[in-house]
């Protein structure tokens, strides 16, 4: 039976290889020859065409362009591979091509869409936490199959199912499969000249249930911009992630951290002031010398269906060294110095002295020892199976300080004049002792309640005490001294506690008991989610202080709020949402105290009884489509009460002294635009975004009683214009960025302006497969009215170039040219409610950069 099932499938076959009409041997065909078809071709075919339906393919391939974006409910996903980069790219330059994520290097801020990514997971796992600069920087894009970007609970809200906390957006890795359970690690040396140089060690590996590992280990130079060939920085970190069974995880990370940091800078700053504004110029240099490690450590264990455990303790150790001198003089007039060397030449002589104020001229050096330690656990345990659990937490901290500085002040008062006529001079030489402690400990008891799949809730309570305690002991070294030294020593003279100056100490100790009260709602369903709450904490605080001669204590007991409340609508085309925050700002108690702290000549600050807790509300609006990768928001922030400083001026001798009050009137709003848009290989990224603020400062002159209202009005704009194209062996990016900023103060009647533009060029092409060259070119122009600014343009030209070879490209030489043009500088300008101001630093310029560098895999 079989075999006649294929009898009209052989007849189909037959017809085509011996056709009708011809017998015996086959007949030749004549070129363009083409049969006709009969009736019997016909069913022939038909019934073939029946069979061939019932045979199964054992495999089929459909070939498809891979999706850039995907969002699934409350999830975004991004497909790591439909974003072409260089061979070798880490996932900062992944970053940087994703619609809305933006990476500030110098902050080491990650946003999405305006929202800070707080945490970098791994396979749904915590990995590299809070250290977001640690991933971006070490992480390769070759291992990465998707970016996923999502609202994280924590580990005890997953176990509860009840969120009690904001919105927690996480970045979390996806490694692809291919890199399951395989070792990567590399080392890479580079030497330049200017006293370049870099050495790197790290190692990966990443497992798809979650357990994974990574080592970095870092040392060099070549990332720090400043000038001084000292400079270096040393790190290490490391971080493991270990599931044990089925309930026990496991989780550690480790760094360490040495930096030598030498900068001279230069800055202008112009203040508002009632009859006129006053005018300063700064010259300083600091020397830096840091290193500390941190330990943080976090077990989970399910111990059953009902129970769950959570463990967690964090050691943090970091020791400073520092020295700073500095020079500072202040102007009626604008004497339109050079900011970037404002006391070399004649320019500063050449003043009159009618127009100066005061000069100060200072150095320091200083240590710092902090030591901080803490412990929590939490149990949460169900109750039953109707969704009811109670949670109990207790955690305690202590923590431990130290700080010795000597200084050398010397401080010329051009309008308070001597009995016989000469300018008065104020000098100092000190020494400083100040240690201080501080304990915390919380307990906490909380229920949950789930009613079905929608709705939940969550009250809580808790016990929390604080205790802190300073002390600043302030010794007079100049009688020790049979000559003055040009700048500040580091050798205490025999005798030194004969120096004891008491209108310059100070020691404070303050006790906080606190009991906080929560309550938290929960609805939502697949499309949407309302999460609010509000935390109300009653406390009773005491500080005991004494100041010079002076003693005193004061009690004080409060209530402060904090509500909050998001709402969140998601769907396949578009997602709305909305923020509320409240909090309530206590004043300090230092600043409660009637005392005076004068150990700045220039700056004496008081306290104020009658200081008033401020509260500050935040709202903010955003909303996506999709579709279009187009985003919106807008937020808005003001605040009651505000805690500002109250400055009353001194024009004879420039001394500010400045006393806590508050303030109504402060607020400011803000709107951006993300737009992004893809074309086959071209790719466009844009944002724009404007802000305008309202802001008030309190001025005096002559100690009147009442300081007159300096209002502020603040208008800034940005944008910034990323156009990409991206193929299989080039990459060109062109942006544009620009910058506005305009304050006008209504005291004064002044209006300044600050405007930004850069334009560059970046390319990398690959060619052979083994050759890489690329480069970057850069243009910016900044202008501004700060007085003696002008303007500033520069052009910014690298160079790079690299060669791969040994089986699987494992070993890369490369070379680099940075800042071939020699015109990079570090200018920045600012504006506040009190001012204008302007500030500059040394940068190195041009080097070069020779790198040789060695990848290793293994398959475990």
């Amino acid at each position: 039976m079989k075999f006649l099932r294929i009898i009209p499938a052989l007849a189909v076959i037959l017809s085509f290889v011996w056709p009708a009409g011809v017998s015996g041997a086959a007949q030749k065909e004549e070129p363009g020859y083409v049969r006709e078809l009969t009736e019997a071709d016909s069913l022939a075919i038909a019934a073939a065409d029946s069979i061939m339906n019932s045979i199964s393919l054992d495999e089929v391939v459909v070939t498809a362009p891979l999706k850039e974006m995907e969002v699934r409910g409350d999830t975004t996903i991004f497909n790591a591979d439909a974003y072409r980069l260089r061979d070798g790219a880490y996932l900062q330059e992944l970053v940087r091509v994703i619609p809305g994520m933006e990476y500030d290097k110098a902050s080491g801020r990650l946003t999405y869409y305006g929202t800070l990514l707080n945490e970098v997971m791994v396979n749904g796992e915590k990995f590299f936490g809070s250290d977001v600069v640690a991933a971006l920087e070490n992480l390769s894009v070759e291992l990465i199959s998707q970016l996923k970007v999502y609202d994280k609970a924590s580990d005890q809200e997953e176990f509860t199912g009840v969120r009690t906390g904001g919105k927690n957006q996480v970045l979390d890795i996806q490694t692809k499969s291919a890199f399951d359970g395989m070792l990567m690690a590399g080392a890479s040396v580079a030497l330049g000249n200017e006293n370049r140089y870099e050495g790197r060690l790290h190692g990966n590996s990443f497992r798809m249930g979650g357990d994974n590992f990574s080592f970095n280990a870092d040392t060099g130079n070549s990332h720090i911009l400043s000038g001084r060939r000292g400079n270096r920085q040393d790190s290490m970190h490391g971080s493991i992630n270990k599931t044990f069974g089925k309930g026990i995880g496991v989780y550690l990370m480790g760094s360490y951290n040495h930096s030598i940091n030498d900068d001279d800078r230069t800055s202008y700053r112009e203040s508002y002031m009632l009859s006129g504004n006053r005018y300063s110029y700064n010259v300083g240099d600091d020397r830096w010398r840091r290193h500390g490690f941190s330990l943080n450590g976090t077990v989970n264990c399910k111990i059953n269906d009902k129970t769950y455990l959570n463990l967690q303790g964090s050691v943090n150790n970091s020791d400073s060294r520092s020295s700073a001198g500095q020079r500072t003089a202040v102007f009626n007039t604008n004497p339109e110095l050079d900011i970037g060397a404002p006391f070399d030449g004649p320019a500063y002589d050449a003043v009159p002295v009618a127009d100066r104020v005061n000069d100060d001229r200072s150095s320091s050096v200083s240590k710092n020892r902090s030591r901080n330690y803490s412990a929590s656990l939490g149990i949460s345990r169900r109750l039953n199976d109707a969704g009811s659990t109670l949670s109990f937490s207790i955690s305690a901290g202590c923590g431990r300080s130290r700080n010795e500085a000597f200084s050398l002040s010397e401080i010329r008062y051009y309008q308070l004049l001597t009995a016989t006529g000469a300018d008065s001079v104020l000098f100092r030489n000190q020494y400083n002792r100040t240690p201080g402690s501080s304990r915390q400990f919380s307990a906490g008891l909380s229920f949950s309640q789930t009613f079905g799949q929608k709705f939940s809730l969550n009250a809580g309570y808790s016990y929390v005490i604080n205790r802190e305690s300073s002390e600043r002991s302030t010794y007079d070294l100049s009688p020790f001294m049979d000559a003055l030294p040009d700048r500040a020593d580091t050798v205490l003279p025999l005798g030194y506690l004969q120096g004891y100056v008491d209108s310059l100490s100070n020691h404070s100790f303050s006790h906080t008991i606190g009991h906080q009260i929560s309550v938290s709602l929960n609805y939502g369903d697949d499309h949407w989610r309302v999460n609010g709450g509000i935390s109300v904490t009653p406390e009773r605080r005491t500080l005991d202080q004494k100041t010079g001669l002076i003693s005193g204590d004061t009690v004080r007991s409060s209530v402060s709020f904090m509500p909050m409340l998001n709402f969140r609508l998601y769907r396949d085309k578009f997602s709305v949402d909305f923020d509320y925050s409240g909090s309530t700002d206590q004043p300090s108690l230092s600043s409660l105290m009637r005392m005076t702290d004068n150990s700045n000549p220039l700056y004496i600050t008081h306290g104020n009884p009658s200081l008033k807790a401020s509260y500050r509300q935040d709202f903010r609006l955003s909303a996506r489509l999709h579709k279009f990768n187009l985003a919106a928001d807008l937020s808005y922030s003001n605040v009651y009460d505000e805690q500002t400083q109250a400055v009353f001026y001194n024009p004879e001798t420039g001394v500010s002294e400045v006393c806590p009050v508050n303030v109504n009137g402060n607020w400011s709003a803000s709107a951006n635009l993300w737009l992004s848009h893809s074309i086959k290989k071209f790719r466009l990224l844009s944002r724009i975004g404007g802000s305008y603020s309202h802001q008030v400062a309190l001025l005096n002159e002559g100690q009147s009683v009442e300081p007159e209202k300096s209002l502020t009005l603040g208008r800034s704009c940005n944008s910034r214009i990323d156009v990409m194209y991206m193929a299989a062996n080039i990459t060109l990016i062109a942006d544009f960025g620009w910058r506005f900023s305009n304050p006008v103060n209504r005291l004064r009647g002044s209006r300044s302006y600050m405007r930004d533009y850069d334009l560059g060029l970046n390319g990398n092409i690959r060619f052979l497969k083994r050759f890489d060259v690329g480069g970057r070119v850069r243009y910016t122009l900044r202008n501004s009215s700060i007085a003696a600014s002008g303007n500033d343009e520069q052009t910014i030209l690298d160079l790079n170039c690299s060669w791969s070879f040994l089986k699987n490209e494992a070993m890369k030489l490369a070379f680099e040219w940075n800042d071939i043009l020699n015109r990079k500088k570090s200018i920045s300008r600012g504006a506040s409610p009190n001012g204008v101001c302007e500030y500059r630093s040394h940068i190195i310029g041009r080097y070069f950069l020779f790198t040789l560098s060695y990848d290793f895999r293994h398959t475990r």
